[in-house]
C-alpha cells in the first residue's frame, strides 16, 4: 500500500496516509484526541506528541515546534502533532501523552430549585366503545371525541404514527380495556399505548458544552431526577474551542457531518447509560430538551455555524425549534413519536443554556430584586436582571480555565491541580489533584484558588504585579 503507516500508541490504531497530512487530522480520522486548545493552528503548544519510530520520515521541526519544545524535547522526540505530517513512505509511530488520555471532571451537581411541573408532553387515559352503528365516526373521531368529554381538550389532532398504532391496538381491544394517548402540547396525539401508562412519562434534558456533554433523565410526573450521565464532548478532537470548531466545519464540505455525527453519536452513549441505570427502555423517553451555546446548537443541528465567525456574528436561527424524534437525523435514541425541542438562543455567543439558567432564576418574571448570574464555562456568561430588563454579555474563558496560553494550564483532567491556598502567615502552599494523584498541571479553578491566596497572603498586587518579601 502506497504512503506511510501510521500507528498511535496507546491505542494500537494504525492508518495509512500519504504525504502531507498533518498527524493531528490522522488521529481524528481514528476518533483519537490529542489536546489541542487551538484547533491544530500552531498556536498553543499542546499537541504535543513523542514520535517513537520513524522521526526521519517527517519534516523538520517548525518555527511554531522551537517556539513551545525545549531542544532537548526535540532530541528526545517530542513534536507538534499539529505540525508534523509524513513526507516519504516509511512507518511511523506516535505516543499521544498521558494528558490526552485522561477524563474529565465533569460537575453535574448542583442547588436543587423548585419549579412549577408542567411537561409539554402529558399521557391520558381513555375508555373507549366501539362505534355505534349510523353514526358514521371513525375510530381516530370518536377518540377525539371522548377526550373533549373526559379532559375538555379541544382541537386535537392524530400523527401519521399514532394512527397506525390505534388501528392495530383496536384491531383486538376487550371491552372496557384502556388505552394511554401520548400527547404533545394539548394538541398533536404523538403515540397510543395500550393499557394504562400514565404513571410511566419520561424526558430527558440535553447539556451540550464545547467541552463536556451530559444528560439527565428525569421522571416528567414527579420533576424528579432518575438518573445523570456525562462525558467530554467529541467534538473536542477537532477544536478545543467554539471558533476552532467554527473553522474546522468551514474547511471541508463533510466536517460539518463529522461534527454533528460525534455529539449525537455522544449523546446517544449518555442516554444508553441513563436508561441502564434507571432500568427503562429509550422507547420510554417522549421528549428531549437541548440546551448549549449558539454554536453548539447549531452544529447539533448541522447547521453551518459559519456566520457565528463574521462580525456581526450573526446566528443563522434564535428561535427554538421542535422536532419530531423520528425525522431527526442522525437518529436520537429516544421514543421516534416523542419530540426534540432546542432551546433559544439569545445571541451569535448567547446561546440556550443561558436562557435555562434565566428560566430556572426567574428572571423572567420582574420583580424588585437584582439578579447577578455568573455561567463560566469555555464560553461564560454574565446576566444583570432588575424589573426594568436583563443584560447579558459574554465572553471566551476556555483558553484561561483550560491552559492555552499557561505553561502547565490543563483542562479539569486527572492530576489537574484544581485547589490551591496559601497561608498569610507563614506562606505555606497546599494544594489538591483531582484524583488525589500526581500533579501534571493546573485547570482553571487551581488558578483561580492560585490567584487569590497570593492576593490574600500579600504576595500579589491588585494590579499583577508581585510583592519582594
Amino acid at each position: 500500500m502506497n504512503g506511510s503507516k501510521i500507528t498511535f500508541l496507546p491505542y494500537q490504531k494504525s492508518i495509512w496516509a500519504p504525504p502531507g497530512i498533518k498527524i493531528i487530522e490522522l488521529a481524528r480520522m481514528l476518533n483519537i484526541n490529542i489536546v489541542s486548545s487551538c484547533g491544530g493552528r500552531g498556536k498553543c503548544g499542546k499537541c504535543k506528541v513523542l514520535v517513537e519510530k520513524g522521526r526521519e520520515g517527517l519534516n523538520p521541526p517548525s518555527e511554531s515546534e522551537r517556539k513551545f519544545l525545549s531542544p532537548e524535547e526535540i532530541k528526545e522526540g517530542w513534536r507538534l502533532a499539529c505540525t508534523i505530517s509524513p513526507q516519504a513512505a516509511t512507518e511511523i509511530v506516535i505516543k499521544v501523552p498521558e494528558i490526552s488520555l485522561k477524563d474529565l471532571k465533569i460537575q453535574t451537581r448542583g442547588a436543587d430549585l423548585s419549579v412549577g411541573i408542567n411537561p409539554v408532553i402529558k399521557k391520558y387515559v381513555l375508555e373507549l366503545s366501539s362505534p355505534l352503528l349510523g353514526n358514521n365516526l371513525s375510530l381516530e373521531e370518536l377518540l377525539r371525541r371522548r377526550l373533549e368529554e373526559v379532559y375538555g381538550l379541544y382541537g386535537t389532532r392524530m400523527g401519521y404514527e399514532a394512527l397506525k398504532q390505534l388501528s392495530m391496538i383496536w384491531a383486538d381491544l376487550q371491552p372496557n380495556e384502556l388505552i394511554t394517548l401520548i400527547i404533545w402540547d394539548g394538541k398533536e396525539i404523538l403515540s397510543v399505548e395500550r393499557g394504562d401508562t400514565s404513571d410511566n412519562l419520561y424526558g430527558v434534558a440535553v447539556d451540550i458544552g464545547t467541552t463536556k456533554v451530559a444528560c439527565f433523565l428525569m421522571d416528567l410526573n414527579e420533576g424528579r431526577v432518575l438518573s445523570v450521565s456525562s462525558s467530554s464532548n467529541p467534538q473536542g478532537i477537532f477544536g478545543e474551542d467554539v471558533m476552532s470548531r467554527v473553522a474546522f466545519a468551514m474547511k471541508g464540505k463533510n466536517n460539518l457531518v463529522r461534527l454533528q455525527e460525534s455529539v449525537v453519536e455522544c449523546i446517544n452513549r449518555l442516554l444508553d447509560d441513563c436508561c441502564e441505570k434507571a432500568g427503562l427502555s429509550n422507547e420510554d423517553i417522549y421528549d428531549c430538551c437541548v440546551v448549549g451555546n449558539t454554536c453548539m446548537l447549531h452544529l447539533f443541528l448541522g447547521i453551518s455555524p459559519k456566520s457565528l465567525a463574521f462580525s456581526p456574528y450573526w446566528p443563522v436561527i434564535r428561535g427554538g425549534v421542535n422536532l419530531k424524534a423520528g425525522e431527526f437525523r442522525p437518529a436520537l435514541r429516544i421514543n421516534p413519536n416523542g419530540t426534540i425541542y432546542v432551546m433559544p438562543s439569545i445571541a451569535g455567543f448567547v446561546g440556550g443554556d443561558n436562557v435555562a439558567v434565566q428560566l430556572a432564576c426567574n428572571c423572567f418574571v420582574p420583580d424588585k430584586s437584582v439578579k447577578l448570574i455568573l455561567d463560566i464555562g469555555t464560553n461564560t456568561e454574565i446576566v444583570l436582571a432588575d424589573k426594568k430588563g436583563i443584560a447579558v454579555c459574554s465572553c471566551a474563558s476556555g483558553p484561561a480555565f483550560e491552559g492555552m496560553h499557561i505553561k502547565c494550564g490543563i483542562r479539569a483532567v486527572s492530576g489537574a491541580i484544581d485547589m490551591v491556598s496559601i497561608d498569610p502567615k507563614t506562606k505555606e502552599v497546599r494544594y489538591h489533584t483531582i484524583g488525589e494523584g500526581k500533579p501534571i498541571g493546573i485547570c482553571g479553578s487551581g488558578l483561580i484558588d492560585a490567584i487569590a491566596g497570593l492576593i490574600n497572603a500579600g504576595l500579589l498586587n491588585k494590579n499583577g504585579t508581585f510583592n519582594v518579601i
